[in-house]
């Protein structure tokens, strides 16, 4: 493995070069929130993997996007979820395909505990500024998750 401090202001993204049964993967890496940000680089041996582990711990991502998916679009679908059944099948293919948002959960935390410092009126203001700038569709998936709450 290698370890490189990055610059502060340094714009970085993961990337994984495939070569034969082995991955290098460089990604960045943070002790915590506020410490300093490390670019690792490391080499991923799958040899002896067989193909349905390998399909399986793939999975986790396109799992991850289904779990975000869901909350952000079908929240009324929590009041029937036991008894729903879509047959519906996740393309792994346009997933990949697809130009992919990263999650800014860094940025996120970020804002979270900005926000718990804001005063009560203030944080009233902060959501109803983000309620204004949402679609129709995500007022409704908020409306129902307040609903089931």
């Amino acid at each position: 493995m290698s370890i490189r401090k990055t610059l502060k202001d340094e714009v970085f993204s993961p990337s994984y070069r495939a070569d034969g049964e082995k991955v290098t993967a460089t990604f960045g890496c943070k002790f915590n929130m506020e410490g300093e940000r490390y670019a690792l680089t490391s080499v991923l041996d799958f040899s002896g993997v067989t193909k349905e582990e390998l399909l399986e711990m793939a999975a986790r991502e396109p799992v991850a996007e289904i779990q975000r998916l869901w909350r952000l679009q079908y929240a009324a679908d929590r009041q029937t979820a036991t008894t729903k059944n879509t047959n519906s099948v996740f393309s792994v293919r346009s997933f990949l395909d697809s130009p992919r948002k990263r999650t800014a959960a860094p940025a996120l935390q970020k804002a979270n505990k900005l926000i718990k410092e804001l005063k009560p009126e203030e944080q009233s203001e902060v959501v109803s500024t983000a309620i204004g700038q949402m679609s129709a569709e995500q007022k409704a998936a908020l409306r129902a998750l307040l609903d089931a709450a």
